[in-house]
Protein backbone atom coordinates (compact mmCIF):
# COMPACT_ATOMS: atom_id res chain seq x y z
CA UNK A 1 0.00 0.00 0.00
CA UNK A 2 2.82 2.41 0.81
CA UNK A 3 4.50 1.78 -2.52
CA UNK A 4 1.33 2.52 -4.48
CA UNK A 5 0.43 5.38 -2.14
CA UNK A 6 2.25 8.39 -0.75
CA UNK A 7 5.67 6.77 -0.32
CA UNK A 8 5.78 5.58 -3.92
CA UNK A 9 4.64 8.93 -5.28
CA UNK A 10 6.27 11.43 -2.96
CA UNK A 11 7.07 13.88 -5.76
CA UNK A 12 3.33 14.58 -6.03
CA UNK A 13 3.38 16.07 -2.53
CA UNK A 14 5.47 18.98 -3.75
CA UNK A 15 8.04 20.92 -1.79
CA UNK A 16 10.48 19.88 -0.42
CA UNK A 17 10.17 16.37 -1.84
CA UNK A 18 10.16 17.50 -5.45
CA UNK A 19 13.35 19.55 -5.13
CA UNK A 20 15.57 18.65 -2.17
CA UNK A 21 17.01 15.16 -2.01
CA UNK A 22 20.26 15.86 -0.13
CA UNK A 23 22.34 15.33 -3.24
CA UNK A 24 20.81 18.26 -5.08
CA UNK A 25 21.25 21.98 -4.62
CA UNK A 26 20.50 23.35 -1.19
CA UNK A 27 19.96 26.95 -2.30
CA UNK A 28 17.30 28.63 -0.21
CA UNK A 29 16.58 25.53 1.86
CA UNK A 30 16.26 25.45 5.63
CA UNK A 31 17.30 22.70 8.04
CA UNK A 32 13.76 21.37 8.28
CA UNK A 33 13.60 20.75 4.51
CA UNK A 34 16.49 18.33 4.86
CA UNK A 35 15.01 16.79 8.00
CA UNK A 36 11.73 16.00 6.24
CA UNK A 37 13.42 14.59 3.14
CA UNK A 38 15.75 12.50 5.31
CA UNK A 39 12.74 10.91 7.03
CA UNK A 40 11.40 10.04 3.60
CA UNK A 41 14.73 8.62 2.37
CA UNK A 42 15.00 6.45 5.49
CA UNK A 43 11.45 5.14 5.19
CA UNK A 44 11.64 4.61 1.44
CA UNK A 45 14.88 2.62 1.75
CA UNK A 46 13.44 0.45 4.52
CA UNK A 47 10.33 -0.14 2.40
CA UNK A 48 12.55 -1.24 -0.49
CA UNK A 49 14.45 -3.60 1.78
CA UNK A 50 11.25 -5.09 3.22
CA UNK A 51 9.80 -5.63 -0.25
CA UNK A 52 13.18 -6.73 -1.66
CA UNK A 53 12.56 -4.11 -4.33
CA UNK A 54 15.92 -3.58 -6.06
CA UNK A 55 14.67 -0.51 -7.92
CA UNK A 56 13.91 1.34 -4.68
CA UNK A 57 17.11 0.15 -3.02
CA UNK A 58 19.16 1.28 -6.02
CA UNK A 59 17.38 4.64 -6.21
CA UNK A 60 18.01 5.42 -2.55
CA UNK A 61 21.52 3.97 -2.66
CA UNK A 62 22.34 6.38 -5.49
CA UNK A 63 21.18 9.33 -3.35
CA UNK A 64 23.10 8.15 -0.29
CA UNK A 65 26.32 7.33 -2.13
CA UNK A 66 26.19 10.63 -4.02
CA UNK A 67 26.06 12.47 -0.71
CA UNK A 68 28.63 10.49 1.28
CA UNK A 69 31.14 10.16 -1.58
CA UNK A 70 31.08 13.91 -2.13
CA UNK A 71 32.22 14.79 1.36
CA UNK A 72 34.30 17.89 1.90
CA UNK A 73 38.02 17.53 2.60
CA UNK A 74 37.25 17.95 6.31
CA UNK A 75 34.90 14.95 6.20
CA UNK A 76 31.69 17.00 6.24
CA UNK A 77 28.82 15.22 4.53
CA UNK A 78 25.69 16.96 3.41
CA UNK A 79 24.15 20.30 2.56
CA UNK A 80 26.47 23.28 2.80
CA UNK A 81 23.72 25.37 4.36
CA UNK A 82 23.83 23.06 7.39
CA UNK A 83 27.62 22.95 7.61
CA UNK A 84 28.01 26.63 8.28
CA UNK A 85 25.13 27.04 10.69
CA UNK A 86 25.75 28.55 14.08
CA UNK A 87 22.69 27.01 15.64
CA UNK A 88 21.69 23.43 16.17
CA UNK A 89 21.16 22.52 12.55
CA UNK A 90 23.10 19.24 12.41
CA UNK A 91 19.98 17.42 13.61
CA UNK A 92 18.89 16.48 10.04
CA UNK A 93 22.13 14.53 9.72
CA UNK A 94 20.91 12.15 12.42
CA UNK A 95 17.81 11.36 10.40
CA UNK A 96 19.76 11.00 7.14
CA UNK A 97 22.49 8.93 8.80
CA UNK A 98 19.84 6.50 10.07
CA UNK A 99 19.09 5.77 6.41
CA UNK A 100 22.81 5.56 5.62
CA UNK A 101 23.28 3.01 8.41
CA UNK A 102 20.23 1.06 7.21
CA UNK A 103 21.95 0.82 3.83
CA UNK A 104 25.12 -0.41 5.56
CA UNK A 105 23.13 -3.03 7.45
CA UNK A 106 21.70 -4.16 4.13
CA UNK A 107 24.87 -4.22 2.00
CA UNK A 108 27.77 -4.22 4.55
CA UNK A 109 29.72 -1.67 2.46
CA UNK A 110 32.55 -0.60 4.80
CA UNK A 111 33.00 2.65 2.86
CA UNK A 112 29.78 3.84 4.49
CA UNK A 113 31.28 3.41 7.96
CA UNK A 114 34.47 5.13 6.85
CA UNK A 115 32.57 8.14 5.50
CA UNK A 116 30.46 8.56 8.64
CA UNK A 117 33.44 8.05 10.92
CA UNK A 118 35.37 10.72 9.05
CA UNK A 119 32.36 13.04 9.27
CA UNK A 120 32.48 12.93 13.06
CA UNK A 121 36.17 12.56 13.78
CA UNK A 122 37.63 15.05 11.30
CA UNK A 123 35.38 17.88 12.48
CA UNK A 124 35.67 20.06 15.55
CA UNK A 125 31.92 20.69 15.59
CA UNK A 126 30.37 20.43 19.04
CA UNK A 127 27.21 18.34 19.13
CA UNK A 128 25.91 19.83 22.35
CA UNK A 129 23.15 22.22 21.35
CA UNK A 130 19.55 21.07 21.59
CA UNK A 131 18.80 18.40 18.96
CA UNK A 132 22.41 18.22 17.79
CA UNK A 133 23.11 15.99 20.77
CA UNK A 134 21.11 13.25 19.04
CA UNK A 135 24.17 12.73 16.85
CA UNK A 136 25.39 10.69 19.82
CA UNK A 137 22.98 7.96 18.62
CA UNK A 138 24.87 7.69 15.33
CA UNK A 139 28.28 7.93 16.99
CA UNK A 140 27.42 5.03 19.28
CA UNK A 141 26.03 2.95 16.44
CA UNK A 142 29.27 3.58 14.53
CA UNK A 143 31.24 2.65 17.63
CA UNK A 144 29.29 -0.60 17.79
CA UNK A 145 30.42 -1.42 14.24
CA UNK A 146 33.96 -0.01 14.30
CA UNK A 147 35.03 -0.20 17.96
CA UNK A 148 36.69 3.20 17.45
CA UNK A 149 37.53 4.55 20.89
CA UNK A 150 37.67 8.03 19.38
CA UNK A 151 34.00 7.77 18.39
CA UNK A 152 33.10 6.59 21.87
CA UNK A 153 35.01 9.49 23.43
CA UNK A 154 33.30 11.96 21.12
CA UNK A 155 29.89 10.54 22.00
CA UNK A 156 30.61 10.78 25.72
CA UNK A 157 31.98 14.31 25.50
CA UNK A 158 29.02 15.41 23.37
CA UNK A 159 26.53 14.12 25.89
CA UNK A 160 28.37 14.68 29.16
CA UNK A 161 28.12 18.44 29.48
CA UNK A 162 27.26 20.37 32.64
CA UNK A 163 23.78 21.50 31.62
CA UNK A 164 22.75 17.85 31.09
CA UNK A 165 24.21 16.56 34.35
CA UNK A 166 21.58 15.45 36.83
CA UNK A 167 22.51 16.33 40.38
CA UNK A 168 21.49 13.84 43.03
CA UNK A 169 20.46 15.36 46.36
CA UNK A 170 22.73 14.43 49.27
Amino acid sequence: KQLSGLTGHIEEVGYPYDTVMWGKSDDGCKWYDFEQVAYYIDGYLRLGILLDNKDIINEVSDIIYNVIFNADSDGYIGPKVLKNSTGWERWPHVVFFRAVLALFEYNKDKRILDALTNYYLKSDFKYIQQRDVFNVEIMLKLYDYTKSENLLSLAISSYDIPEFTVKTPV
